[in-house]
């Protein structure tokens, strides 16, 4: 099996591990605990100002990746920086698309569902946006734009910040009490997949190119 490959195999299994841990024993814990002290702090209040309406997050993807292939195509010439937008751009719509399919697939009960009407687990298929929570769509592009831009930048503070972005977005997510612990994970996981699979397949010359550069 390829190296690529048998990373996101261990990395699978991790996440599996990590997202029944939190389904069984963590996400009503937190969920509760949010719930009953954290609704009128500061926290909340943070966490709503930095949400991103998902519509911002798909355009954003959908632009780069169109504008960028349509234009690698129809000028027949691909540079670094230009296959990078149509990396960056590839890996939000791709994660969109999953994860979308995915929500629907599963209909997982969102918290509210929980604290009102006591209702928690997988309904299957849905297309009731209450029943729509795992894997969190807002954290998953998050983390395909922030983890993308950390492939393309070699610089280790950035990578650092364009991280801690991602995570403290993912955590917004479960503070409004819009998904539990376990689906931004989920988010997180399949966009650094994503990325992780288009660098290494569709893109892995770009960056076989960065890295003779360097």
């Amino acid at each position: 099996m390829p190296k690529p490959y048998k990373i996101l195999t261990y990395l699978s299994i991790v996440f599996l591990i990590i997202y029944a841990a939190c389904y069984f024993y963590i996400d009503i814990p937190i969920t509760l605990y949010v719930h009953k002290h954290l609704q009128d702090s500061f926290i909340v209040t943070l966490s709503k100002s930095i949400t991103i309406p998902a519509l911002y997050l798909k355009g954003l993807g959908i632009f780069l990746f169109f504008t960028c292939l349509a234009w690698r195509l129809l000028s027949k010439k691909s540079f670094s920086m230009l296959l990078s937008a149509e990396f960056t751009g590839a890996s939000i719509v791709l994660t969109t698309f999953i994860i979308t399919v995915l929500k629907h697939l599963l209909g997982r009960y969102r918290p509210p569902m929980f604290l009102s009407q006591d209702l928690y687990g997988f309904s299957g298929l849905t297309s009731v946006k209450m029943q729509c929570s795992s894997p969190s769509g807002h954290s998953g592009m998050m983390f395909a734009l922030m983890i993308s831009l950390c492939f393309i930048v070699k610089n280790t503070l950035l990578r650092t910040l364009f991280i801690l972005i991602a995570i403290g977005f993912a955590l917004a997510r479960v503070v409004v009490l819009k998904h539990y612990l376990g689906d931004v994970i989920f988010g997180a996981y399949l966009a650094f997949s994503i990325c992780f699979l288009l660098k290494n397949t569709y893109y892995k010359q770009l960056f076989q190119q960065q890295g003779t550069k360097s």
